[in-house]
């Protein structure tokens, strides 16, 4: 009895019911069947492999995100405390004021930016300065706060002077003139003031923001029309 049993054991195993019993059909149309059988049951033992080195691909980009986001915080870090800044997204001209659409609010390093940059209350402030895309928006380059018009774009103690039809060349809100008296660009004309220009209308009137101790001059040669503007270079 034990020896049978033994014999049942050791017995070899039965072919594949659908690959038939006769071993010839293994040399016939079956044999790429049976072949892509036995690579599916030896992929199978070599599953566990397959599954190992996916998850050892998984925890290798897991430490690499890790380690990029740990390098950016401490590069973050290393430039110090940070601000809310607003930034131009388009050119903001003089004289325009600025909406919501105009600015980016933005947090940018500390030792990075101007320490006079506006946020979110340069909405709505006339532009006295043109700002550059990409550009903070400083307090230096807006008109005075609460002020609309022209109003905003002038300092304490100056005044505004318009001139009807000014001779010149074209200028914009925000260029450096002089007004010269009677004689024009002649050797024995006079300077009568130096301003910044507030505007320009569809008339050619150019108005002028001066020292109050220039307004009277440059007034009196607008009147009789003898003021002629003369562009004065950025910084001179």
């Amino acid at each position: 009895m034990r020896r049978r049993l033994s014999r049942i054991e050791h017995a070899p195993r039965a072919p594949l019911p659908w690959l038939g019993s006769d071993p010839r059909l293994r040399k016939g149309p079956h044999r790429p069947l049976a072949r892509a059988l036995r690579r599916w049951k030896g992929w199978r033992r070599r599953a566990w492999l397959h599954w190992a080195i996916v998850g050892g691909l998984t925890l290798l980009v897991t430490a690499a995100v890790t380690t990029t986001v740990e390098r950016a915080e401490r590069l973050a870090d290393s430039y110090g405390q940070r601000r809310t800044v607003a930034i131009a997204i388009r050119t903001l001209e003089p004289g325009s004021v600025i909406a919501p659409n105009d600015v980016e609010i933005v947090e940018r390093p500390l030792a990075f930016s101007p320490t006079d940059v506006t946020t979110s209350e340069a909405i709505g402030r006339v532009v006295r300065e043109r700002v550059l895309v990409g550009e903070p928006v400083r307090e230096a380059r807006l008109g005075r706060p609460g002020l609309g018009g022209m109003s905003a774009l002038m300092e304490p103690g100056e005044r505004a002077v318009a001139l009807p039809k000014a001779v010149g060349p074209s200028v914009s809100p925000g260029d450096l003139v002089e007004i010269v008296g009677p004689g024009g660009l002649d050797a024995n004309a006079v300077v009568l003031g130096r301003g910044r220009v507030l505007g320009r209308d569809d008339t050619a009137t150019v108005t002028v923001a001066l020292p109050a101790s220039d307004a009277p001059a440059v007034a009196a040669a607008a009147a009789d029309g003898q003021a002629t503007l003369v562009l004065v270079a950025p910084g001179d």
